[in-house]
C-alpha cells in the first residue's frame, strides 16, 4: 500500500498544471517581405509574434512551449520553422523565413502559428493563430538584373538638337524609375527621362553616360563616345579632327593640291609644289582633247 501511495504522489506532482492550456490572446502578423524581381512572389517573409498562452511547466523546464510556423498551399500543413525555446506564458518575437523554408513551393501559401505544450509528461496542442496568405518563391528565383543602353535620332552636329532614347534590358518585372543623362562628363546629369534632347555646343568627341535605376534600387550605367561634327568648309572632316591634323577647318583643300582634305592622304604636305599636279592634269586633258580631234585637222 505504501508503494502505491508514493506512485500516486509522484504522478500528481508530475502532472500538476498539465491540463487546460490554451492561447489566451495576441496575434501573428506579416510585417515585412522581400520581392527582388517584382513579380509579387516573395523570397523572404518576416512574421511578428505577439502571443500569450497558458501552458504547464513541469519540474524539469520553465520554457516548455514550442512555437511552430506552418504553411499550406492547399494540401496538408507543413512546418516552416520551429521555436523550441519559447518562454512559458507568452512570446514577443519576429521570425524571419526564407524561400527554402517553404520546401520549394512557388505561389500562394497560407500561414499559421501553432503553440504546443511539450512538457516531459505531455504534448498538448494549445491552439493556432492564422497569419494570412503570401505568395512565395525560392531565393534563387527571386533575382533581377538590369542593363542600360541608348541610341539617338538626328545628326550629331554642333548646335543641332539631337534626341536620345534610353533602352533598358531586365530579367525582372521591376520598373525603371529614373534615367539620368550626363553629356559633359562632369558626373552631374544634364537631363532626366527615357527620351531627352540635347544640343552640343562644341564639336569633337564627347562621352555620353546613361544611368538607370529600378524600383529595387538596382543601378546600371553605359557610356558611349560620340563624334559631334562641325564642318564649315564642307570637306567631310569635322573641324575638331582638322585642328588635330593641322589642317584648316575653313579651307577644303589646305595644301592646294586639288584633293580636298577629306580624301587627301597628305592634306598638309609641301613636298609637291603648288600647281604642279594641276599642270599635269591640264596637259593630260589637253592632249586627250587633241587626240580626239586629230581627224578633223587639215593635212
Amino acid at each position: 500500500m505504501r508503494d502505491y501511495r508514493l506512485l500516486l504522489v509522484a504522478a500528481l506532482v508530475l502532472t500538476a498544471g498539465c491540463t487546460g492550456g490554451s492561447i489566451t490572446g495576441g496575434d501573428a502578423t506579416i510585417v515585412d517581405r522581400v520581392d527582388g524581381d517584382c513579380d509579387d512572389r516573395h523570397s523572404e517573409v518576416d512574421i511578428r509574434l505577439s502571443l500569450s498562452y497558458t501552458d504547464s511547466a513541469d519540474l524539469f523546464s520553465e520554457t516548455d512551449a514550442v512555437i511552430l510556423v506552418e504553411y499550406t498551399d492547399g494540401g496538408q500543413w507543413a512546418r516552416a520553422t520551429r521555436i523550441g525555446d519559447a518562454p512559458s506564458g507568452g512570446i514577443e518575437r519576429t521570425v524571419s523565413l526564407t524561400g527554402s523554408d517553404f520546401g520549394g513551393v512557388e505561389g500562394p501559401v497560407r500561414l499559421r502559428v501553432s503553440v504546443l505544450d511539450s512538457d516531459v509528461t505531455s504534448n498538448q496542442d494549445l491552439g493556432s493563430v492564422p497569419v494570412g496568405e503570401v505568395a512565395v518563391e525560392p531565393q534563387s528565383a527571386d533575382r533581377g538584373t538590369l542593363s542600360a543602353g541608348f541610341d539617338w535620332r538626328g545628326e550629331l552636329r554642333r548646335n543641332t538638337t539631337v534626341t536620345f532614347v534610353a533602352g533598358d534590358r531586365s530579367d525582372s518585372d521591376c520598373p525603371v524609375v529614373s534615367y539620368d543623362w550626363d553629356f559633359d562628363g562632369d558626373g552631374t546629369p544634364e537631363r532626366e527621362g527615357r527620351t531627352v534632347t540635347y544640343r552640343f555646343q562644341s564639336d569633337g568627341y564627347h562621352t555620353v553616360e546613361l544611368t538607370l535605376a529600378d524600383s529595387r534600387d538596382r543601378e546600371a550605367s553605359v557610356e558611349r563616345e560620340v563624334l559631334v561634327v562641325f564642318d564649315p568648309d564642307g570637306d567631310g572632316v569635322t573641324s575638331a579632327i582638322e585642328r588635330a591634323r593641322g589642317t584648316d577647318p575653313r579651307d577644303p583643300d589646305t595644301d592646294d593640291d586639288l584633293f580636298h582634305d577629306g580624301i587627301d592622304p597628305a592634306p598638309t604636305s609641301l613636298l609637291v609644289p603648288t600647281g604642279l599636279i594641276q599642270g599635269v592634269l591640264f596637259a593630260l586633258l589637253f592632249g586627250a582633247f587633241l587626240y580626239s580631234t586629230r581627224d578633223s585637222l587639215p593635212p
